[in-house]
C-alpha cells in the first residue's frame, strides 16, 4: 500500500469487507471498536484525515480520502456513497446536476451546506436523522457476528419498523445533542428510546409497514433514476381524482382533501420526527396542496413517501401510476421506463386523459374534446401537449408569425415579459404558449440555466485572472453571489476550478475580540447553569443540556482553548447540584 493507506489492511486490526447493509458509520465505529483508539478524533484522522469530518452518521463527507486510505479494498467513493449512505435517498426527486454535486461535494470535504441545498433544514422534519435500530436485529448480530451494527434499511428517513421482524424501531439519543456529536457509537453503546409511546405502536404498524415500504423504495431506486416533477405531480393528481379529491380541472376539493389527509397521517404525529403531521403548526392540506402545484422548491423526499403513502396502496402501485403517466409523455425519464420495470396493469383507473387525447388524435378539436371529458380547455390543451401533440391555432392577435418568433426567443432562454412586451401581446399569452406547445417549457427552463451557468463560470473565470494571487476565499469575497450560484447549481466544476488556485494561508483569527467574546459567553453558561440546577434539583446539568440554552455555545466548544471564562464556567455548572 502507499503511503496513507491505513495499517489496518496491513496488520492486525483487520476490517476488509462490509456487513450486510452496513453504513459507513457503522464500519468506522466498527473499525474505532477494535482499533482500541480513546479519542474519536483518533479515529476520524486515521479514517478521513481530518478531527471531524467524517464523523456525521447519515450524510458522509471526505469521501475521497476515506477511499484512498482503505486502498480502494471497501469500494471507490461513489460505490460507498451509493450503496453505504442516505445520501442517495435524496436523488430521486432532485435533477441529475443536484445528484451530481452532491456527490463531489462529500467526496471532497466536509458537509458545509449540502443539508440546505437538498431541502432537509426547510422540511419541519428536522436535519438530524437520528440513529435507529431493532432489538432483535442487534440480538441476532451479536450472535452471528459478536457485534450490533447499524443496518442501512433502518436508518431511511420514514423508516420507523424493521421489515425482518416487523417490529418497531428504537432511536438513539447520543448523536442527537452536543454530547455526543462526534462519537463514534454502535447500538449497544447507545441509550435507545422507542419512536413512540408503547401503547400506540400497535394501532401505528399497519400505516408505519406502509411507510416504510415507500420509503425503502425511494431509497433503493437506481442511482441514474430521477423523476419527472411535470409527470410526478400528474400522477397525484390523477390518483386525487379517482378518490374524489380533486376535480379533473385540477382543483383540490379543500374539505374533502384535509379530512382525508387527518384521517390517514393524523396518527403519525404521535411518532418521534413527524410532530409536524399534526398539522398545528401549519395544516396538512397546506403541507401536502403545494405537491400538486408548481412548485417554488422540491420538498422533502419523507413528505412525498407520506403522500404516496396516504394515497396509494403500496410503493409498487404508486410507481406502477406513475409508469403509466409517463410512458403517455414525452418525458425524457419515461422514455427509460418499461412496464415489466414498473410492474404496469393493463388497466387505467382514470381514462380521462387517454380519452381525450386519443379524441383528439382521431380528428376531434380540442375544445370538443374538453367538453366530451368534462375538463378545461386549457387543461385538455396541456394535457395534449403533455402527450407530444401539436394543436390548430386559430390565431387573431397572436398571429403565425408572432407565434413563430416568441418560440424561437423562448427557446434561447429569453425573458416571458420581454416577448410579450415586443410581440405587443400579453405575458399571460406567452405562458399559456409555454404551457401548451409540447416540450417548449423543459427547453425554455434549460436554456435559461445553460445561460446563466455559462455567465457564472466567465464571472468566475475572470475574476481570477484580474486578481493577483487568487485564491478560493479571495474569489468568493470578490464574487458572492456567483460563488453562492454555482455552489448551489455547479459544485463539481467550482470543486476543480478551485483545485488549481492557490491555497488560502491559514489565520489564527487575530481580528476576533475573543476576550469579550469569553466574558459574554462565561455569563450566559452561569445563567444557564444556575436555572438548570435550579429546576432539576440533585440531578447534574449536562452540556447538552447547557447548549440547548445557550444555542451559540455547541458551535465554540472547539474554542475553549481561547475561551477560559467560558470553559470555568462550563466546568462549574456541570459538576452544580441543589443549593442548600
Amino acid at each position: 500500500m502507499g503511503t496513507g493507506t491505513l495499517s489496518l489492511f496491513g496488520s492486525s486490526p483487520r476490517i476488509t469487507e462490509w456487513l450486510p447493509d452496513e453504513t459507513l458509520f457503522s464500519l468506522s465505529a466498527r473499525f474505532h471498536w477494535i482499533s482500541g483508539n480513546r479519542r474519536p478524533d483518533q479515529t476520524c484522522h486515521q479514517l478521513f484525515g481530518h478531527a471531524r469530518h467524517g464523523s456525521s452518521h447519515d450524510l458522509p463527507a471526505r469521501v475521497d480520502e476515506f477511499a484512498r486510505r482503505t486502498g480502494g479494498e471497501l469500494g471507490s467513493a461513489v460505490e460507498v456513497i451509493l450503496e453505504r449512505s442516505l445520501l442517495p435517498y435524496y436523488f430521486p426527486l432532485r435533477s441529475p446536476r443536484d445528484a451530481v454535486n452532491a456527490v463531489a461535494s462529500v467526496r471532497s470535504g466536509g458537509l458545509g451546506g449540502i443539508k440546505a441545498r437538498l431541502g432537509i433544514l426547510a422540511s419541519r422534519f428536522g436535519a438530524a436523522h437520528p440513529l435507529k435500530a431493532c432489538a432483535e436485529c442487534m440480538d441476532e448480530d451479536i450472535a452471528q457476528r459478536e457485534v450490533s451494527y447499524w443496518h442501512r434499511e433502518h436508518q431511511w428517513p420514514g423508516a420507523f419498523i424493521c421489515s425482518r421482524h416487523g417490529r418497531p424501531l428504537d432511536f438513539g439519543l447520543g448523536k442527537i445533542n452536543a454530547e455526543g456529536r462526534f462519537h463514534w457509537y454502535l447500538p449497544r453503546d447507545m441509550v435507545m428510546k422507542p419512536i413512540a409511546e408503547r401503547e400506540s405502536l400497535s394501532a401505528l404498524e399497519p400505516i408505519l409497514t406502509r411507510l416504510l415500504g415507500c420509503s425503502s423504495g425511494l431509497g433503493n431506486l437506481p442511482a441514474s433514476f430521477h423523476f419527472d416533477p411535470e409527470v410526478l405531480r400528474a400522477t397525484y393528481h390523477d390518483q386525487l381524482v379517482i378518490l374524489e379529491l380533486a376535480r379533473p380541472s385540477g382543483a383540490l376539493r379543500s374539505a374533502a382533501f384535509a379530512k382525508y389527509l387527518a384521517s390517514t397521517l393524523n396518527q403519525l404525529s404521535m411518532v418521534y420526527g413527524l410532530e409536524a403531521m399534526s398539522g398545528i403548526a401549519t395544516t396538512l392540506e397546506d403541507q401536502f396542496a403545494r405537491m400538486i402545484r408548481e412548485p417554488r422548491g422540491v420538498a422533502h423526499p419523507l413528505r412525498h413517501a407520506l403522500f404516496v403513502t396516504a394515497l396509494f396502496g403500496s410503493w409498487t402501485d404508486f410507481m406502477a401510476s406513475y409508469g403509466r403517466v409517463a410512458l403517455a409523455t414525452d418525458s425524457p425519464y419515461g422514455a427509460r421506463l418499461t412496464p415489466a420495470a414498473l410492474h404496469l396493469s393493463a388497466a387505467d383507473p382514470d381514462a380521462r386523459r387517454t380519452t381525450l387525447v386519443a379524441s383528439v388524435i382521431s380528428g376531434s378539436s380540442v375544445s370538443a374534446a374538453a367538453v366530451e371529458s368534462g375538463v378545461a380547455v386549457a387543461t385538455a390543451m396541456a394535457w395534449v401537449a403533455a402527450a407530444g401533440i401539436n394543436v390548430q391555432r386559430r390565431p387573431k392577435i397572436f398571429t403565425h408569425d408572432l407565434r413563430q418568433l416568441a418560440l424561437a426567443r423562448l427557446k434561447k432562454g429569453a425573458a416571458k415579459d420581454a416577448i410579450a412586451a415586443a410581440a405587443c401581446i400579453s405575458v399571460q399569452t406567452i405562458t399559456l404558449l409555454l404551457r401548451t406547445e409540447p416540450g417548449l417549457h423543459a427547453a425554455w427552463q434549460k436554456a435559461r440555466f445553460d445561460r446563466r451557468l455559462r455567465l457564472a463560470r466567465i464571472v468566475w473565470a475572470r475574476t481570477a485572472s484580474r486578481l493577483h494571487s487568487p485564491t478560493a476565499t479571495a474569489l468568493r469575497q470578490a464574487q458572492p453571489a456567483v460563488f453562492a450560484w454555482l455552489y448551489r447549481n455547479d459544485r463539481a466544476w467550482l470543486v476543480d476550478f478551485s483545485e488549481g488556485l492557490e491555497s488560502t494561508p491559514r489565520s489564527n483569527n487575530a481580528a476576533v475580540k475573543w476576550d469579550l467574546r469569553d466574558v459574554e459567553m462565561a455569563q450566559e453558561v452561569n445563567v444557564a447553569g444556575q436555572m438548570i440546577a435550579e429546576s432539576l434539583g440533585e440531578r447534574r446539568c449536562s452540556l447538552g443540556q447547557l447548549c440547548n440554552l445557550v444555542p451559540h455555545l455547541k458551535r465554540r466548544l472547539s474554542d475553549l482553548d481561547r475561551l477560559p471564562l467560558t470553559r470555568t464556567a462550563i466546568a462549574a455548572a456541570t459538576a452544580k447540584r441543589r443549593i442548600g
